[in-house]
């Protein structure tokens, strides 16, 4: 072989030989880093992954109570739309018109009359008496009443003789008919005590 030959190919080989080894120790590099790279994202992404199950863990434990609020809030919101359609149905104008309000009687004065009909008579007997002209109705059944004192300023009253029937002629009935009326007319004594005389004129 040449010896000038072989010093090129001696060369050559030296030149591929330190080429190769500047590729390899470049590999090399580039493996080790991308190696340290992905070790530290691997690192950072179980940091993250950590991170986001303690915060769903502590969603968990928050849910019952943000539903119990949600629930709560939920009723508030119906309660406050039952009153608005409530209060919009109020102020509304009704579909038919109302009538206006009939108006009201007054009130009866102090002096009015009082009512004097079937049932409501309460005085049997007139007031005051010594007309011959005037007729007095016999009182209700069972409400006789008894003769009031007379007031301690009047006079005493004089005690006359009730008259008896057969002091009178025993003439035709209109003479007992006009001494019935004169004496239940003009006799101090109440009605109760005349009655049975009455009716014992009249059996006479």
């Amino acid at each position: 072989m040449n010896p000038d030959t072989k010093l090129i190919l001696d060369e050559l080989n030296k030149r591929f030989d330190d080429l190769e080894m500047r590729i390899d120790n470049r590999v090399t590099e580039q493996d080790d880093k991308w190696e340290r790279k992905f070790g530290d994202l691997s690192i950072s992404h179980d940091a993250r992954v950590s991170a986001l199950e303690r915060a769903a863990a502590s969603l968990e434990t928050w849910r019952p109570a943000i539903d119990a609020k949600v629930d709560n809030i939920g009723l508030e919101v119906g309660k406050l739309t039952k009153h608005c359609d409530r209060a919009v149905r109020e102020r509304s104008p009704p579909i038919l018109p109302t009538s206006p309000p009939a108006a009201e009687r007054p009130p009866a004065q102090s002096n009015a009359d009082r009512p004097n009909g079937h049932r409501y008579d309460n005085f049997h007997r007139e007031d005051g008496f010594g007309s011959v002209t005037t007729i007095i109705h016999p009182p209700v059944k069972g409400a006789c009443r008894l003769p009031t004192p007379p007031p301690r300023s009047a006079a005493p009253m004089s005690h006359t003789p009730v008259p008896t029937w057969r002091s009178a002629s025993p003439g035709s009935s209109g003479t007992r008919s006009c001494m019935m009326l004169s004496l239940l007319v003009g006799s101090p004594l109440p009605l109760c005590t005349l009655l049975p005389l009455l009716l014992a004129g009249f059996h006479q």
